[in-house]
């Protein structure tokens, strides 16, 4: 079966978002807990997107990963991982694709969902 298939895909637990202002640059972050397929291997980790802004250009993000482990043998984690790791860069070549109408589009939504999870959290 492909990685990225239904059936391999990562099972969240957790999931929010984040809204931050640094130096006056906002910076969204998206937090989830996740499991690794194959599940019976018992493999889970903490994922954090962070997306900054550009020191070039403000109006481009940068993405950042932060990736721990939470449980499962080292080695299993590092070899789920990989599989995991290439299906999220299959995701953003794919977002490079996409015309910048729709890209703006996703942008809005996400922006949305963002103000509105940060909302919530101080509510």
């Amino acid at each position: 079966m492909e990685p990225g298939s239904r059936s391999n895909a990562p099972q969240r637990s957790e999931q929010w978002t984040v809204v931050e202002e640094v130096e006056e640059q906002r910076q969204y972050a998206v937090q989830l807990f996740l499991w690794l397929a194959p599940f019976d291997m018992g493999v889970s980790q903490y994922l954090q997107f962070t997306m900054v802004p550009s020191q070039e250009n403000a109006d481009i993000y940068e993405i950042e990963l932060y990736v721990e482990r939470v449980s499962g043998p080292v080695a299993f984690w590092e070899r789920l991982n990989l599989g995991f790791m290439l299906d999220m860069r299959k995701q953003f070549l794919v977002w490079q694709t996409l015309k910048t109408d729709f890209q703006q589009e996703h942008t809005d939504t996400c922006r949305k969902v963002a103000v509105k999870m940060a909302e919530m959290e101080t509510a």
